[in-house]
């Protein structure tokens, strides 16, 4: 197997990160403080994303994104914190969940088991999910989201 130095996970990493901050310009192209966008995907609306702008600065914004994939046991509702770079057009992972992801490479094994390519992998994560809501979502105001969430539930229940 060959091995990958630390100066091409680097250039990785921010190959994920210039193309992850294309990504999210797309999905929501003004990124003002404040502002929240939501995107629903699959047949009856399981899927979803949702996006604020928790903070910024000249040169950075910070956005929680919450979203789930689909309606199984398993698939939970994910959260993370990104920060978007301005100048460098980038955008990192900072948390994932409760946990916050701070070095490039990680000892393995370790105190909370992390990959020893964490960071890289989760990024990669990140892209895969704002990829499906770009193919795939439909976006959603407030208003037309709860009501959609609403009608989204109320039939489910009703083919139960």
């Amino acid at each position: 197997m060959k091995k990958v130095s630390k100066v091409q996970k680097l250039e990785n990493l921010h190959t994920d990160c210039e193309v992850n901050f294309a990504r999210l310009r797309k999905l929501m192209p003004s990124m003002e403080e404040g502002e929240s966008r939501r995107f629903l995907s699959g047949s009856y609306d399981e899927a979803y994303l949702q996006i604020d702008v928790t903070g910024a600065d000249r040169y950075t914004r910070f956005l929680q994104l919450t979203g789930r994939m689909g309606e199984l046991p398993w698939e939970s509702e994910q959260r993370m914190a990104v920060r978007l770079y301005l100048d460098a057009r980038m955008a990192e992972v900072v948390s994932c969940g409760a946990e916050r992801v701070r070095l490039l490479k990680y000892a393995y094994p370790n105190e909370h088991m992390y990959s020893p390519d964490e960071k890289n992998q989760i990024n990669r994560f990140l892209g895969k999910w704002l990829e499906h809501f770009i193919r795939l979502g439909r976006p959603m105001d407030q208003e037309q989201t709860t009501k959609e969430m609403l009608r989204s539930v109320a039939w489910r229940e009703s083919c139960k």
